[in-house]
């Protein structure tokens, strides 16, 4: 038997995918487009070129850790709960593969795009060298660390997969495990710094003994070594530890952590597939769970009734009673947490820089998760295929998408229209005391970002419903949907803000912009234009701006029309041989097969293609083919000698 045969197996089927080659391309060119931003601000405020590449280094580092850190996580979270949904776990363990083999063959497939994404990022990350400020040993340290903590991030998600089932509670409970071991430890230092007990040596490194555990550790050891603290220093002073040895004992603890939860993941994994049903207090507990969340009888009875005389599908995606209880929990305990802190901080919780944050980290979460609500079901059943059976009743595609946003108006509308009234009486009633001007532009911020919250809430469901349509997968909808809809409004925002000011910079003589028209023969024609810097108010309504304005064509005039229009296409992709897969693969068995055919040998006959109907396009592409040039016969007869993998 071969050593770990679906390592082998999953790498040449990734191989092939064009996927893995287009991961490549655009994380180069990602991160070229953000180093060139740096360089561009940096060469703007007249920094050194040394102290750019310092920094240059320190930005795209930081970014590729957090690439790291997430796109791990979300590549293994569903690959054995998927498994365990379709009831094909058990299949595999059939034959004489170890836990280890499986887990290690899921991990190859799933981890190869991320790992050839760092590596292209990796001759990026090298730019700086040639800049001056960072040195060689810094450098190969930082790539230790970014792929120590892919590492990290991918088996962290393969652990919470062996023990879930539900595609989106592994995310998000991957999500939470590695913001636990990565940040917990620096939240925890945070916290306890403001004690007065704090100030002793010894608990100071007790508790820097803690961040041990993360892989930000290492990361932190060889950027920012001044960081630790001077009882930190001390401390490894008087036991006689250099930096260096910092850095490895700190990385080899985080690649412990990493193999013990891939060891643990693959005995979980076993023990699930060998068991023959659950029993006993587990099961129990199960049940009851499910009791409480549904409700007994009458009161699904009860349930069912109400909403099955205003939406069929309003009722499916809303059979938790519980969901809209599950918004105003969150709202509370933030609520609560925050006053918590009012009575032992005093004023403090007041301040832009804790009202700022906070409100900004309750927006993006109540975003994203109704971005997951509203996708969730539509991907679920489009995997499985309950669908298209659905599209079988005289139910449509406007009266699922109509259910699909009822059922979001009940759980989340009430609670966001409270939300947006309580940040307005903050916003008006606590505002910072200082100055007018700064006490309007704070007010600026808060109230652009409650305008926003309520204009991405309406539009990102839109978003969210295509991509799961699309797509068929919850977890890839939900991070395509934070990526196109939250996440570049933000880089356009970037992009004007740094070309307002390289424009001022190009057009302008100390802020002045001349138009001068006297070349035409009238004297008045001469204009001087004063060509202001961006100031807080200038950002904000740059940042509401291009906020709307991209919402409204990607949610309303790209989402919307789309997903009304091609609704029922995007269902049946996955039989219709001209769309999907099947259209790849038959386009590629034309290809392969037309230098055997010939042009000159009548009728068309396609060999090797499984694939009936869509004959007219067939018939242009095979002539495409036929009509070829020499160098192209060859390109195609080389392919004639490639396996091509059998359509599913």
């Amino acid at each position: 038997m071969k050593f770990l045969p679906i390592v082998t197996r999953e790498l040449l089927v990734a191989a092939r995918q064009p996927v893995t080659y287009r991961n490549r391309f655009w994380t180069v060119t990602a991160g070229l487009l953000v180093a060139s931003g740096f360089v561009i601000s940096y060469a703007s405020q007249g920094v050194t070129p040394a102290l750019q590449g310092r920094r240059l280094f320190t930005g795209l580092a930081i970014l590729g850790l957090a690439y790291c850190l997430i796109i791990g996580v979300r590549l293994t979270a569903d690959c054995l709960s998927v498994e365990k949904r379709d009831g094909t776990l058990g299949l595999l363990f059939l034959t004489d593969l170890g836990g280890f083999d499986v887990l290690m063959g899921k991990l190859a497939a799933t981890s190869l795009n991320s790992v050839y994404g760092l590596v292209a990022l990796v001759p990026i990350l090298a730019i700086p060298l040639q800049m001056g400020g960072v040195s060689g040993q810094t450098f190969f340290q930082v790539v230790l660390c970014l792929l120590n903590a892919l590492f990290l991030s991918l088996t962290a998600g393969l652990f919470v997969s062996a023990l879930s089932v539900n595609d989106r509670k592994a995310l998000y409970a991957a999500l939470m495990l590695v913001s636990m071991i990565a940040g917990g430890p620096y939240l925890v230092l945070v916290y306890v710094n403001t004690a007065d007990w704090f100030s002793n040596v010894f608990v100071q490194v007790s508790f820097l003994l803690l961040l041990l555990v993360s892989p930000i550790s290492p990361f932190v050891v060889a950027n920012f070594p001044a960081s630790l603290g001077t009882g930190a220093n001390a401390f490894l002073r008087s036991v006689d530890l250099s930096m260096n040895h910092i850095f490895a004992l700190t990385l080899m603890i985080s690649h412990l952590i990493s193999w013990l939860l891939l060891a643990r993941a693959a005995s979980v994994a076993v023990a699930y597939a060998r068991r023959r049903r659950t029993s006993g207090w587990v099961g129990k507990i199960r049940t009851r769970v499910q009791q409480f969340l549904y409700g007994n009888t009458d009161d699904r009875r009860r349930h069912r009734r109400e909403l099955l005389n205003i939406n069929a599908f309003a009722w499916l995606t809303s059979r938790e009673r519980f969901k809209s209880k599950y918004v105003w929990g969150f709202l509370a305990a933030v609520i609560g947490i925050y006053f918590w802190n009012l009575t032992r901080q005093g004023d403090v919780v007041f301040d832009d820089k804790t009202l700022i944050p906070l409100g900004f980290f309750v927006h993006a979460f109540l975003k994203i998760w109704i971005a997951s609500e509203a996708c969730h079901r539509i991907a679920e059943d489009r995997r499985v295929g309950a669908l298209e059976l659905l599209l079988s009743t005289p139910l449509g595609p406007p009266d699922i998408v109509k259910g699909q946003l009822l059922a979001l108006w009940r759980q989340f509308a009430l609670p966001l229209v409270t939300l947006f009234f309580l940040e307005m009486f903050l916003i008006f009633t606590f505002a910072t005391e200082a100055q007018d001007t700064v006490r309007f532009q704070t007010r600026a911020i808060y109230l652009s970002g409650a305008v926003m919250l309520l204009v991405d809430c309406a539009l990102i469901a839109w978003v969210a419903m295509w991509y799961g349509v699309r797509h068929g997968n919850t977890n890839r909808a939900i991070v395509q949907t934070i990526l196109m809809f939250l996440a570049a409004p933000w880089c356009l925002y970037a992009v004007a803000v740094q070309g307002w000011e390289v424009a001022r910079m190009v057009f302008t003589t100390q802020g002045i912009f001349v138009l001068d028209f006297r070349w035409m023969g009238k004297e008045g024609l001469f204009f001087e234009l004063w060509w202001p810097r961006l100031d807080l108010v200038g950002k904000v309504i740059i940042w509401v701006g291009v906020g709307v304005i991209y919402g409204w064509l990607m949610g309303l005039k790209w989402a919307r029309g789309r997903l009304l229009s091609s609704f029922r296409e995007c269902v049946a992709a996955d039989h219709d041989p001209t769309k999907g897969r099947a259209a790849w693969t038959c386009r590629r068995s034309v290809r392969v097969t037309s230098r055997r055919i010939g042009a000159d040998r009548g009728p068309l006959h396609i060999v090797g293609c499984r694939h009936k109907g869509s004959l007219r396009s067939l018939s242009r592409q095979f002539g495409s083919c036929c009509r070829s040039s020499a160098g192209e016969d060859r390109r195609l007869f080389r392919q004639e000698r490639v396996k091509l993998p059998r359509p599913s």
